[in-house]
């Protein structure tokens, strides 16, 4: 059984993984949304792309705990 601490630690990143996944999604959609735009720009498939990373990184710190 893992250490009170380190539990926390567990359950904090997959809040994190969470949240992230959560706002990754609503940024594809708005990047998919500016696609069909006219004039579409590069932003929201910057904040998608710092998204997925956060949710990566995240999801790698679970691993190794």
């Amino acid at each position: 059984m893992p250490e009170p601490g380190q539990q926390r630690v567990r359950h904090h990143l997959e809040l994190l993984i969470g949240l992230f996944g959560f706002f990754s999604v609503i940024a594809f959609v708005a990047a998919v949304a500016e696609l069909l735009r006219d004039d579409p720009g590069v932003g929201p498939a910057l904040v998608l792309a710092a998204f997925l990373l956060a949710t990566a990184l995240a999801v790698r710190a679970r691993a190794r705990r």
